[in-house]
């Protein structure tokens, strides 16, 4: 069986069929293991940890990562029902954009995607988990499901094919910075697609030790994108660039849903948490990848930079949109660097 790939101008392609089963945005903070509850005030908004584990994405029903089709389907075209969010014009940009294309990272995410969906080959397991460390992290966040091991992930990979009839992969684009790449993907059976999401992964020494799983069910066929695009950036840039804009709340709150949800570390739910959050937070520069769509999952790499300090977070982030095209929820996936 071959694996398509989708490409994205300005891009590079992302192996992110990872774990089948299975949002964030430019915001510097390490993404969190918290499940949907959290206080409205920050706890500890001027750290930036390192590690993250995302909470359960409710928004979603239980599915496996969306494995290839005979005919690669378009996760760029825009939907055309529901109406673009806000956008940022050209001149109001605070940020500067950025590519941190490593192929010591990418190519091992891409390996992956590839591996993903081959499960129905012999020693279709062996070969994912010969791409992950021994201690890799596996989070699938539709089920709420963690794996932590390689005994522990090669079986829940193992039951990936026997469950779903895994037949390919689609492998979206991909957006990097640092050692933290996210991607669009998709896992096949026989009758199309089973999933359509993005994911989250990061490399060490060519293996993936983390793998985060966002995903929304599908039957048969992948859903159009809900960000139409029509704007200077996608919903993902808008909401990067106001988090670049001084970290305005008012600017990052215009671009979420009226009840939004923003996991680093700590959980932020609803406006008040988001705004005491975007008011804390230590940095002065805010710089900005491209961002990839696939359905109502968007992502974006960036890196803040907090230059009193000498210290900078750089990373990943994915968002999931709702109908309308504003963001629901945001989770980061960050690490700090010197």
């Amino acid at each position: 069986m071959t694996n398509l790939h989708q490409t994205h101008p300005r891009t590079r392609r992302f192996g992110a069929a990872i774990a089948v089963l299975g949002i964030a945005l430019a915001s510097g903070l390490g993404c969190s293991s918290s499940d949907n509850t959290a206080t409205s005030e920050p706890t500890d908004v001027s750290a930036t940890p390192d590690t993250v584990v995302p909470p359960d994405n409710t928004d979603a029903s239980e599915t496996t990562e969306a494995s290839e089709t005979t005919e690669a389907s378009d996760t760029t075209v825009a939907s055309e029902a529901t109406e673009a969010p806000e956008t940022t014009s050209s001149t109001d940009v605070p940020f500067t954009y950025f590519a941190d294309p490593n192929p010591a990272v990418g190519d091992p995410v891409i390996a992956l995607c590839e591996a993903y969906g081959q499960l129905a080959e012999p020693g279709g397991t062996d070969a994912v988990m010969a791409l992950m460390t021994d201690d890799v992290v596996v989070t699938e966040t539709v089920l709420g499901e963690q794996y932590q091991g390689a005994v522990e992930v090669a079986e829940f990979v193992g039951g990936l094919n026997p469950t779903f009839g895994i037949e390919g992969s689609i492998c979206g684009d991909m957006v990097q910075a640092g050692n933290w790449v996210a991607g669009g993907f998709s896992l096949l059976n026989a009758d199309g697609p089973v999933s359509q999401g993005i994911g989250a992964m990061h490399v060490t020494d060519g293996k993936v030790d983390q793998q985060i799983i966002y995903y929304t069910p599908v039957a048969g066929a992948l859903e159009p994108n809900v960000d139409p695009g029509t704007g200077v950036y996608s919903a993902a840039m808008s909401l990067c660039a106001a988090w670049a804009d001084g970290a305005d709340p008012d600017k990052i709150l215009s671009r979420m849903t009226a009840e939004p949800a923003l996991y680093t570390e700590q959980a932020f739910i609803g406006a008040d948490a988001i705004r005491a959050l975007a008011d804390a937070l230590p940095y002065d520069v805010n710089e900005c990848g491209l961002e990839i769509q696939n359905g109502a999952w968007e992502a974006v790499a960036n890196r803040f930079t907090d230059t009193a300090a000498g210290v900078s977070s750089e990373g990943v982030n994915v968002v999931l949109l709702d109908p309308s095209g504003l963001v629901s929820t945001h989770w980061v996936h960050i690490e700090t660097v010197e």
